[in-house]
């Protein structure tokens, strides 16, 4: 008897901490494996290029929010996100800012256990 209630007890913590790491943010636009929105113009620059990665822990959902701002006078017209090396069903999300702003910022979720990589590169019109 002591058995069976030390097993319930251990799947109840389990399930709730498995849905208590599961928060649903509003969101503009969610891929896994990567995101590409905008397109490239003749007079765009390259504003940004930047690496995310994070480290797999054991049971855990990495989540991670990353801003990068751009100059002022700037206005972003492409943001691609690609996953480097081994995919791993990661999801990213755009939660605020993007085309036509100066700034965005953007939510990593991986899976429960996984690593994730990511490179983002935007780029966009300077308008001085």
């Amino acid at each position: 008897m002591k058995s069976f209630v030390i097993v319930l007890l251990a799947g109840c913590a389990i399930v709730g901490y498995s849905s208590a790491t599961e928060v649903e943010p509003s969101v503009k636009s969610e891929a896994r494996g990567g995101l590409s929105l905008g397109t490239l113009g003749p007079d765009d620059r390259l504003l940004s290029n930047t690496n995310h990665a994070v480290e797999a822990a054991v049971y855990v959902v990495q989540s991670q929010e990353v801003l990068i701002r751009t100059v002022e006078y700037s206005n972003i017209t492409s943001i691609h996100v690609s996953e480097v090396g081994t995919t791993t069903n990661a999801s990213v999300s755009v939660i605020d800012g993007g085309l036509r702003t100066n700034f965005v910022k953007f939510l990593f979720r991986s899976q429960k256990g996984r690593a994730y990589s990511y490179n983002i590169r935007i780029h966009g019109i300077i308008e001085c």
